[in-house]
């Protein structure tokens, strides 16, 4: 199952997220837009983490509450990513 989202969120930035599920477990995913995400090698990390979990809300903020401090975004917020993510989760049930 594919799900995407793009979402204009505040400030006029552009955000895309695709999650590739696998049986309800995410097998790929890809955010993309105009925004920066520094250290690139922590918002790296932040993807690899998610591949291979559940899809479901407590899965979802455990990624987001272990990466909250690691991760800076310019163009976008954190909320703003998880926002997106609780949209999509919406979409499968």
């Amino acid at each position: 199952m594919r799900l995407e989202l793009d979402k204009k969120v505040l400030g006029g930035k552009y955000v895309k997220v695709e999650v590739e599920l696998e049986n309800g477990i995410v097998d790929d995913i890809i955010i993309s837009g105009d925004f920066f995400a520094f250290p690139i090698e922590e918002f790296e990390n932040f993807l690899n983490n998610i591949r291979g979990i559940k899809f479901n809300r407590e899965q979802i903020d455990n990624i987001f509450k272990k990466f909250a401090d690691k991760i800076i975004f310019s163009g976008i917020t954190f909320d703003d990513l998880r926002e997106i993510f609780i949209q999509l989760l919406n979409k499968t049930i």
